[in-house]
């Protein structure tokens, strides 16, 4: 399936489950730069991201839009450039 995702930075939101991890796996195979978000599975996450090649994790307390600040953790990789389209998500 194309989505027209290729070279763009996703956040998929419980990537450390099943359906989450599918998708997360499914956008990195486009060539999307894929960010693992998880809640509880951590270890599951970061197994992820090594299989994605080392794609950056996000942990739950990156929750939310960023609206009252504080930004991303270290590593969530910036948005190409500030007239980038909106990256897609995921919610599990």
């Amino acid at each position: 399936m194309e989505t027209g995702l290729a070279g763009r930075g996703v956040l998929v939101t419980g990537a450390s489950g099943g359906i989450g991890a599918a998708c997360a796996r499914a956008f990195a195979a486009e060539g999307a730069r894929v960010v693992v978000h998880y809640h509880r599975g951590e270890d599951r996450a970061r197994a992820l991201a090594a299989e994605l090649g080392g794609a950056p994790v996000a942990p739950a307390a990156m929750q939310g839009d960023g609206a009252m600040g504080g930004g991303a953790p270290s590593g969530v990789p910036a948005p190409p450039s500030p007239s980038a389209a909106r990256p897609a998500y995921t919610g599990s």
